[in-house]
């Protein structure tokens, strides 16, 4: 559907939403709702994308891969690792210390992600009333030692 120039903005007076709505032949919100999903907006029922700035989009949950989008390939190259090994020695020996060091970072990355994981997994559960806290983290702590995960004190 093509965008109404005549449509006010969101920030606009509710007397200016009120002749575009009567305009548009919305329902006036004294009488009984046509559509269950429309919503109340300056005194009309008008559905629910009509009035709002819409939803964020939910953010998925990014694969490794995805999660870093702005690296610049050039910065590995040989020709700038020889650069930075020649002119910044103290750079590049730190850099040699992080990438000794990125594996296990990684893995306790991951660790940490299947720890919330496996805690959203019995959030139910304890909302529900069906385990209490404790019961839980008692739960996850058993779970987390299976698998060779340390668990960070609370």
């Amino acid at each position: 559907m093509a965008n109404d120039h005549n449509k006010p903005t969101l920030d606009s007076t509710a007397k200016e939403w009120h002749t575009y709505l009567r305009g548009k032949g919305y329902v006036p919100e004294d009488k009984p709702k046509p559509v269950s999903n429309y919503k109340a907006f300056h005194g009309f029922w008008v559905p629910p994308r009509l009035g709002s700035a819409g939803k964020p989009a939910a953010k998925a949950k990014a694969s490794p891969k995805a999660r870093i989008t702005t690296v610049d390939k050039r910065w590995y190259s040989e020709k700038m690792l020889v650069a930075l090994f020649r002119e910044h020695r103290r750079t590049f020996d730190g850099l040699r210390e992080k990438l000794d060091n990125i594996e296990a970072l990684v893995k306790d990355q991951v660790d940490q992600e299947r720890l919330n994981d496996q805690r959203t997994l019995l959030e139910p559960a304890v909302e529900a009333g069906l385990l209490n806290q404790a019961e839980a983290d008692k739960k996850v702590a058993a779970w987390a030692k299976s698998q060779g995960i340390v668990v960070p004190k609370r």
